[in-house]
């Protein structure tokens, strides 16, 4: 993909020079800056950004499969005409027919587009306008259906610097983050795709600290997936790395929970027994912090980061089903 071959800065000069917007998948958030003019998020999967797509006669898509989930089990109508960059022959027209494929590295292929229409500015006049407000129109859908969800990603991206590296375990905080969370530089936001493994997060965070110690590395846990690998914590103090790790606490598998209740109308064995996370963080020589409200979050978090070493912050309470995730449909007959 586009962050794989470090093809950011092509993408970003293709975009400009054509005045087209920039989608991403949840793990292309950061080739291009997410507060570029262009740059249209990890949004395709909302109504509004769908509507936008409609407009559109061409799709340029460099480096993504098309998976299932960010296609909406392949329901995300393209543009007439695709073309499809992808160093895998296999994965040019499994999912979309491509008009075109292109097999090859993407920072090659963009370089050689690039090159190709050195000469050609797009005419399309007012783009980043609209793509300002349909950001905004996506912003108003989630906050209409669930503002506690939309209040947790403001409430993290004021807090978090910029250079944050932002890992996530498998939780509804983090399915918030993926989509509508901005990121501002590739490799800054390290989220468990495919299997989506439980337990990922901690060690991950550990990895990113260690290969960039210079930058806060911070970690979004549900209690759950926290509780499959805290014992890392240990590794973290031996090796002193200040990791700040967010434990969300609904006292289930939040993510398991809703999904069986909305299915077969009862949850079972998602309820969790969970320890005194003050007193794991103090067993272990963490600096802990229970907060009680996601105004509090913020500002909790900052004094983490600032001073430089390993905490845990906990806060207790259920967030909302992420609403722009093709999977909230099974809540509708619910409302």
């Amino acid at each position: 993909g586009v962050i794989g071959s470090g093809a950011g800065a092509e993408l970003q000069a293709l975009a400009e020079r054509l005045q087209a917007p920039i989608f991403t998948t949840v793990l292309g958030k950061g080739a291009v800056r997410d507060d570029h003019p262009l740059a249209a998020g990890a949004t395709l999967l909302l109504p509004y950004a769908r509507a936008f797509l409609a407009e559109s006669d061409v799709m340029l898509a460099v480096g993504t499969r098309f998976t299932e989930e960010e296609s909406d089990r392949w329901g995300l109508r393209l543009p007439e005409s695709l073309i499809h960059i992808e160093i895998d022959p296999e994965e040019i027209d499994r999912n979309y027919p491509a008009t075109v494929g292109v097999l090859g590295d993407a920072r090659s292929a963009l370089q050689l587009i690039n090159e190709k229409l050195r000469d050609v500015r797009g005419r399309e006049k007012g783009i980043a306008a609209g793509i300002a407000e349909m950001r905004q129109k996506v912003w108003g859908y989630c906050q209409e259906r669930a503002p506690e969800g939309v209040e947790l990603v403001q409430t993290l991206r004021k807090a978090l610097p910029r250079e944050t590296i932002i890992v996530s375990d498998l939780t509804v905080a983090a399915y918030w983050c993926r989509r509508l969370l901005d990121i501002y530089e590739p490799r800054t936001n390290i989220y468990p795709w495919g299997f989506c493994t439980l337990g990922f997060g901690l060690p991950a965070a550990i990895g990113a600290k260690v290969a960039k110690p210079e930058r806060p590395v911070v970690v979004l846990c549900g209690d759950g997936g926290f509780l499959f690998n805290c014992q890392e914590l240990a590794a973290a103090v031996q090796l002193g790395l200040p990791i700040v790790t967010l434990v969300f606490n609904d006292s289930a598998y939040g993510v398991l929970r809703p999904q069986q209740e909305a299915r077969y109308g009862a949850a079972h064995e998602v309820d969790l027994v969970n320890p005194d996370f003050m007193g794991l963080a103090g067993a272990f020589g963490v600096d802990g912090c229970r907060v009680e409200s996601i105004e509090q979050l913020g500002p909790a978090v900052t004094r983490a980061i600032e001073a430089d070493r390993s905490a845990l912050i906990e806060l207790p309470g259920k967030l909302p089903w992420p609403i722009m995730e093709p999977s909230a449909r099974m809540f509708e007959a619910d409302q």
